[in-house]
This record gives structure tokens, C-alpha cells and sequence, in this order.
């Protein structure tokens, strides 16, 4: 591994090396600009020559330097220098959750439930501020979960530890051929999703199912599943049921265990719908944890050993006195318990297939559902609103009653309809069957569109219908002549229903006939398209004084808009269009419709859950809206462009989404609205080919990338025309998923070679065609060679050349060497005398 120790990156000086992940290396550094200590990842080698990952990495980098909250490590920059690319976020001096969990298994010790409640609250408030962002984790587990010491408590009575998320967006980044090489996916198993598992379409829910194993983990030592491979993971992970967290540790109150149960749902609907519905839950149960009400909670004789994070956290102040190491005590084999079903498949846990999904913690069973207990000697007790468990019981330790159905709500005509209200008749009636109210009440009556109007309550009873000789005259189609009585009976208003057509609701659940219902102030009561609340003039006047401001508009929506109401019906939500069709690269924005319905001023919250990350956006999460106002709001939506990394990630079908609207005024108060993204086929593919030029008998390199948001098979054919040249090693058929890119290797022969010539370049084509008739065309060019090179002919003929030059320079030799071997003529002059 390259030492970076001492080096710089741009103003960060790398001090010290922390730790080493599949994603890269990460060192402790100095931000030398603003002498500050900061952490630096250094991407690995892949992660930073890759351009595509690149841009997906920079746009996850935008997304997550947006997010501000204490439980998010901070995202300062992304930097390249040299080729390496480097993330750069704060640094937090602590200890990791993953970390943690080993030092306290090796002891057989667990932590205690306040600080495991503490902590998991702070990153469930951290993942609700990244969902409504539009950024989800889609990797949490322990090691992305860092525990630190704050200098002060956060809220009074909280414990100093604080959680910190990080690692946003690293998970994004695909998982196929160049993508999926980065991941641990090992160590990711126990902790996905089911839809993760099964590549179906996910959001928040699943940061929140993961966000249950891991407090599952926290509770028991233990992960629910232990998972090993993909196989194990669908399989666990969809179909099997954790054991139930009480029989392992017999001393976790059932209110948190339940916690982990709802989040542990199979299915997205039954889990908590917002990551801060499971910050609320987990602080109730840490709030009756202090309070001892624990429930039914069997507790061990010898309780389990309990190490604080803020031991394993701290620095020892005093060296020479440390504190004894407790001996870690076994925890005690769990006590068998009848068998009984996982709380997440309990019957108060599955709403109706018809009604949205409602939070289930402070859900009111308000007195309106109960029988009427007459009382005529005595005073009856005073009627209290009773409010169910935070979450409901396993079976074995409690009966849950299912949750009332919410009847469908009646959907009002669009058209304006004329609203009569006759006050009551001021002066005393003659006939005192019953009680003169001591205090004159009023009853606000709210029809959508119009502003709050108000009735004097002064007689002891009042008719309501949309005959003319009611008291209060409701004139709409949905109301009968006479629909419903109030009376005042012993200090309170009672509501009875007239066998009424459409009926009377008293917060969402329909009254029988003819039977009298208490009716507590604040408390909705719907009649047809009108919802009525009733309170004490002087409460009225102090919570709205009056006010000259005008009646709002008609509340109208299209005909492809969706309405429905809230629990009670004190808010009313349109969504239009409710079926959006588009394809990639489009942008189109839905608008949001909301409307005050109840008698007091309300801040909404907003969030939208099931589309694909990334791809849509809110102006604002939160509104505030006084009684009669409307507000509206744009989801902006947009889907990347097909062919970049982010849209192989969304592929064609559809994408059903949920509006959640929750009401920060009334926590029972919800709405979940639905609709439909239908995401068009679009066929796009790729092919490159090379190199264009090869010599005969070798390879070229055919790679198909499918562009488009299906699933697509494509067919590999070479062809020439003159048919000299032959293909070898080719595939006929290639099925490929969005994203995925396939390389073949395909060998180039010529089906002849000349005697004699020169090279010839033979073209050829690579046709790529899909099953619906789309193709693209590669060209190439073989070079083929004569099977006697030019140089053995020049060869050869220099070889004959020089052969017949030594031969006529021999015959030449030989011509002269027989010239000089004939014999030398004979001398027959007689020899002369000499003279005497």
C-alpha cells in the first residue's frame, strides 16, 4: 500500500492513516486553509479513471454537501489530484457501532437500553432529514454508524453520545461489471432490505428496515439472519421471521422490542413510513424506560451485563486509579414462550388493503366508538380519551384489538354548492327536557373550499340536516333531511345518528343509528362533505380571533387528480396528476394540494416515498396553514437521460409512490395519497468495436452496452461481401440488462490466401441487431497476406541471379585454365659453328 503520511492534497495534509474499506483508504488529515482536523477517503484506482463513475459520484457528492444535520458526518469537497480522487468530510473522534458491538460480544455484556434507544433516535432523525431530501443510504450497517462525545447534552436529560451517519451515497454506485467491484457486499447481507435483496424498487423504508436490524442487533448481540451469500439473503431476509427479540433477552420492555418488529416488516407498507415516525417511537419507549413503565417486562434474575458507550468511547482521566473490568456474566437461556406470530404480521398491524398506511404510535380509540353508559342518579365519570399502546404487543403477552376501519370518506361534487347555516334560536326554549348548557358553545363547520363558519351551541338540542327547519342547515346532496341530533346531557354534548343515508362519522368511524355518542371538544365530526368541530366561545375566540380575511377559493381538482382526507378529516390532500407517464430525460412537476379543514391553525409535514432516488424533489417539507387556507405545493420530477449511470437504475414499468402528509399539530392526523409513475420502454444500446484493422487469423473485441430501461437480447453476426472472410467465436444471442455491457471476442481468417501478389484489405462488417429490429453496424478490414511473400520472390530471383553469375564466371575459369596447358613448339635451326 503507497504511504501517504506527510503527503498533501491540495490544502490537507495527511497526518495519520485510520482505516481501509473496499471503496478506498481513509486518513485523519489538516485542512491547512482553515486549521481544522478532517477525514480524507481516498477512492480506489477504479473508482477514479472511470468518468462515469465519476459524474455519478460528483452528483451524489451535490446531494449529500446539501444535507445538514448533527447526525451527518458533514461533506466538504471532492477533490482530484494526480488521478486520485479524495472525499473529504469532517472528522469525527470516536468509535465506530461495528466496533463497539465486538468489544461488548467479547465480553458478553450489552448496552444499556437508554443509550441504545439514545442513539438509534439520533439516526432515525438523521435518515428523515437525508429522505426528505430525496438521498437515501441504501448501506447502513454498524461500521457507517460512528459514535462521539458531545461537549453538552443535546436535549435536557439526554446522554452526551451522539450518532453519526456516513458513508451517504457510496451505495449508489452500480453494482454490475465496473460497478458492483467496489461494494462488500459480504458484510452488507445481514442488513438489506427485502426489496433490496429481490431488486425491487426501494426508498426510505428500506434505510428504516435496515435501521431495525441494527437495533436488533443492539438488543440481542445478534444480527436476525445470519447470511452469507445473495441466496441466503432473498431468502432470509423475505421469507423468514427473526426470533422475537423477548425470548433472547427476557429484559427488553415489550414497547421496544416492538419497535424493532414494525421497522423488521417484510413489506415496505407495515414498516414505518418516515424515518422520524421510528425517532419517535424508539424516545417514547426511552421515556417510559426512565419512568418505569415497562410494560410487562419479564426480567431476568440475574440481569445481563451492560457496558456504556461513554466507557468504551471515553479516555481514562485518571491512569492510576482505572476502574475494575467487570466479569461478564452469561446471559440466561431464554424462557419458552407459547408460540406466537412476529409482531409485523399482528392483525393491529395490517391496515385494510383500501386505506393508506397510518402511523401507528398515539393512535386515539376516542369515545365516539364506545357504547353509551346512561347515567341517572349520579354524575357519570368524566369521559376519557383512551389511547392505545405506542405499538402493539405480541400476542403472547397481550390481546390486540385490530385497529377500526376507516369507512371510505365521500367524495363532495367539484361544483360550488350553496351552504345555509341558520344560528341557533337565542332565546330559552319552554321545554327543559333537558340541560341548559352553563357556558354557550360554538361549532365550527368547515366545507371544503370555503372558510370555517361558525354556530352558537345555546340550546339543549340542536338537529342538523338539510331540511330547512334544522338548526343547522347542511346543504349538500351527501346530507339526509334530518341527519343527526347533538344533546346535552349531563354537561356534554352527545351526537346521534337520524338513520342518515351517508351516514355520521365521528373521527373516522362511523356511529350506529339512533344510539348516542359522547362527543369531546376537538373532535371531528363529519356529516356528508362537512366536517364539524365544537368548543367553548371563550376558547374559540382566544385560539382565532376574529378576523375580516376572505373566504378561500373553491378547492377544485382535474379529473386525473386524486383526493382523499385525513384520519379525522381535519385536513384534505389532492394530488394531480395521480398518473404521470414519462420517459427517460423527461421533466414534469405534480402539484400537491392542501387544504385546512379543522378549526385550528396546523403544520403539515410532507414526504413522498416509492420513486426512484434521485429523481424528484420538494419546494418545501413543512406548512403551515390556518383554518379554510389551501397551499399548494410542486413535486418536481425528472429522470436522467438514458445512457448515464444514473438511469440504468430506473428501468421501464411502474413506480407506485405514496404522499404521506402528517400533521405536526395533531400527531394522529395523516393522510397517505397514491399514484403512479409509469416510466415508458426506451431500447438503446452501444457497440464498440476494435481495433478496425487486424491481420488474418487474429481477434478484434466486440463490446454492446445496453443504453436503454429494459431488458434487451441481441443478436452478433459478421458478414462480407464477397463471403472471403470467415468469423469464429461469435454468440448468436445476448440477454442483457439495463446497464450491463457484454465484451466478444471474434476471430478474423480469410477463407483463400494468392500464390503470389501483393496484401490484400478485405472489409467486413459486425451487425448488432436487437429482437425488435434495431441494429448498429461496425466496419473492419482484414489484412491477408499472398502465401509466397514478395521478399522470397525478390529472393529468389537474386539467388538465380548470383547462381548464373558463378556459373559463367566458372565457365569462363575453366574456358582459360584449358588454354594454357597445350605443349610448346619445337626448335629445328641447327646450331651454328663457330668460325675458325
Amino acid at each position: 500500500m503507497e504511504n501517504f503520511i506527510g503527503k498533501k492534497l491540495e490544502q490537507f495534509l495527511i497526518e495519520s492513516f485510520v482505516g481501509k474499506g473496499k471503496t478506498g483508504s481513509v486518513y485523519q488529515a489538516r485542512d491547512l486553509n482553515l486549521d481544522r482536523s478532517v477525514a480524507i477517503k481516498l477512492l480506489s484506482p477504479e473508482l477514479a479513471i472511470h468518468p462515469g463513475i465519476q459524474r455519478q459520484l460528483a452528483q451524489a457528492v451535490r446531494n449529500i454537501s446539501s444535507l445538514s444535520h448533527p447526525s451527518i458526518v458533514a461533506l466538504y469537497n471532492l477533490g482530484n489530484q494526480n488521478g486520485r480522487a479524495y472525499l473529504v468530510t469532517d472528522f469525527v473522534n470516536g468509535i465506530s457501532l461495528d466496533k463497539a458491538l465486538q468489544r461488548l460480544n467479547s465480553r458478553s455484556q450489552f448496552m444499556p437500553l437508554a443509550e441504545t434507544l439514545h442513539i438509534m433516535a439520533q439516526a432515525a432523525d438523521a435518515l428523515g432529514t437525508a429522505h426528505q431530501a430525496g438521498t437515501l443510504h441504501l448501506n447502513l450497517k454498524p461500521s457507517n454508524i460512528l459514535i462521539k462525545r458531545q461537549q453538552r447534552q443535546s436535549r435536557p436529560g439526554d446522554s452526551t453520545l451522539r450518532a453519526m451517519l456516513t458513508d451517504f451515497g457510496l451505495a449508489l454506485i452500480p453494482e454490475t461489471g465496473i460497478q458492483t467491484a467496489f461494494i462488500d457486499l459480504h458484510s452488507n447481507f445481514p442488513y438489506l432490505a427485502p426489496e433490496q435483496c429481490t431488486n425491487g424498487a426501494v426508498d426510505g423504508r428500506a434505510d428504516i428496515y435496515s435501521l431495525g436490524i441494527i437495533l436488533y442487533e443492539l438488543l440481542t448481540g445478534r444480527t436476525p439472519f445470519a447470511v452469507q451469500s445473495p441466496t441466503e439473503a432473498i431468502m432470509r431476509h423475505s421469507v423468514e421471521s427473526p426470533l422475537p427479540v423477548r425470548d433472547l433477552r427476557p429484559d427488553v420492555p415489550p414497547a421496544v422490542a416492538n419497535v424493532a418488529y414494525m421497522a423488521l416488516a417484510k413489506d415496505p407498507a407495515k414498516r414505518y413510513q418516515m424515518a422520524e415516525q421510528m425517532a419517535d417511537a424508539l424516545r417514547q419507549a426511552g421515556q417510559a424506560l426512565s419512568t418505569g413503565e415497562n410494560g410487562a417486562a419479564v426480567r431476568p434474575s440475574a440481569p445481563p451485563s451492560t457496558r456504556t458507550l461513554a466507557e468504551l468511547t471515553g479516555r481514562k482521566k485518571n491512569a492510576a486509579t482505572p476502574s475494575p473490568t467487570p466479569e461478564p456474566i452469561t446471559p440466561p437461556k431464554p424462557t419458552p414462550l407459547p408460540a406466537r406470530q412476529p409482531i409485523f404480521n399482528s392483525p393491529a398491524l395490517i391496515m385494510s388493503e383500501t386505506m393508506p398506511v397510518q402511523p401507528q404510535f398515539d393512535t386515539p380509540v376516542f369515545s365516539l366508538t364506545a357504547p353509551l353508559v346512561e347515567a341517572e342518579k349520579k354524575q357519570p365519570p368524566e369521559t376519557a380519551v383512551l389511547a392505545s399502546p405506542p405499538f402493539p404487543e405480541p400476542p403472547a403477552e397481550q390481546v390486540i384489538t385490530p385497529l377500526p376501519v376507516t369507512p371510505p370518506q365521500p367524495t363532495p361534487p367539484f361544483a360550488m354548492p350553496v351552504v345555509a347555516l341558520q344560528a341557533a334560536a337565542e332565546q330559552a326554549t319552554d321545554v327543559h327536557v333537558l340541560d341548559v348548557p352553563a357556558q354557550a358553545s360554538q361549532i365550527v363547520i368547515i366545507r371544503q373550499g370555503r372558510g370555517p363558519r361558525k354556530a352558537t351551541l345555546n340550546k339543549p338540542q340542536i338537529l342538523i340536516g338539510r331540511a330547512k327547519d334544522n338548526d343547522i342547515v347542511l346543504n349538500a346532496r351527501d346530507v339526509s333531511r334530518y341527519h343527526a341530533r347533538l344533546d346535552w346531557v349531563n354537561g356534554r354534548w352527545r351526537v346521534s345518528d337520524l338513520d342518515s343515508s351517508g351516514g355520521t362519522f365521528g373521527d373516522g368511524h362511523r356511529l350506529p343509528v339512533n344510539e348516542p355518542k359522547t362527543w369531546l371538544p376537538h373532535q371531528t365530526l363529519q356529516i356528508g362533505p362537512y366536517f364539524l368541530h365544537w368548543a367553548a366561545t371563550t376558547e374559540l375566540e382566544a385560539a382565532h380571533p376574529a378576523n375580516e380575511e376572505p373566504q378561500t377559493e373553491l378547492f377544485l381538482v382535474s379529473q386525473d387528480a386524486s383526493q382523499v382526507q385525513s384520519t379525522s378529516g381535519r385536513f384534505g390532500v389532492a394530488l394531480h396528476p395521480a398518473l404521470l407517464t414519462m420517459m427517460a430525460g423527461d421533466q414534469t412537476t405534480v402539484q400537491i394540494e392542501l387544504f385546512n379543514q379543522g378549526p385550528t391553525t396546523d403544520t403539515l409535514k410532507l414526504a413522498v416515498s416509492g420513486l426512484p432516488s434521485g429523481t424528484h424533489s420538494l419546494t418545501q417539507h413543512f406548512v403551515t396553514l390556518a383554518p379554510g387556507a389551501r397551499a399548494n405545493i410542486p413535486l418536481a420530477l425528472q429522470l436522467p437521460s438514458t445512457g448515464t449511470l444514473m438511469s440504468y437504475r430506473i428501468v421501464a414499468g411502474n413506480y407506485p409512490f405514496e404522499l404521506l402528509v402528517h400533521s405536526k399539530t395533531n400527531e394522529t392526523e395523516t393522510a397517505v395519497i397514491a399514484g403512479m409513475l409509469i416510466v415508458t420502454t426506451q431500447e438503446q444500446f452501444s457497440v464498440g468495436l476494435w481495433p478496425s484493422q487486424v491481420d488474418d487469423g487474429d481477434n478484434i473485441h466486440i463490446l454492446i452496452r445496453n443504453e436503454g430501461n429494459v431488458p434487451n437480447t441481441y443478436n452478433l453476426v459478421g458478414r462480407d461481401e464477397k463471403s472471403l472472410v470467415q468469423f469464429g467465436g461469435q454468440r448468436g444471442r445476448m440477454q442483457l440488462k439495463p446497464g450491463e455491457a457484454i465484451t466478444q471476442v471474434v476471430t478474423i481468417r480469410a477463407r483463400q490466401r494468392p500464390l503470389f501478389g501483393r496484401e490484400q484489405s478485405i472489409p467486413f462488417e459486425v451487425e448488432v441487431r436487437t429482437e425488435n429490429g434495431q441494429q448498429q453496424v461496425k466496419a473492419g478490414q482484414v489484412r491477408v497476406q499472398p502465401q509466397v511473400p514478395r521478399w522470397a520472390v525478390w529472393l529468389s530471383t537474386a539467388i538465380f541471379v548470383l547462381l548464373l553469375s558463378v556459373l559463367l564466371v566458372t565457365a569462363v575459369i575453366t574456358q582459360g585454365q584449358a588454354q594454357w596447358q597445350y605443349p610448346a613448339p619445337t626448335n629445328t635451326t641447327p646450331a651454328s659453328q663457330p668460325l675458325t
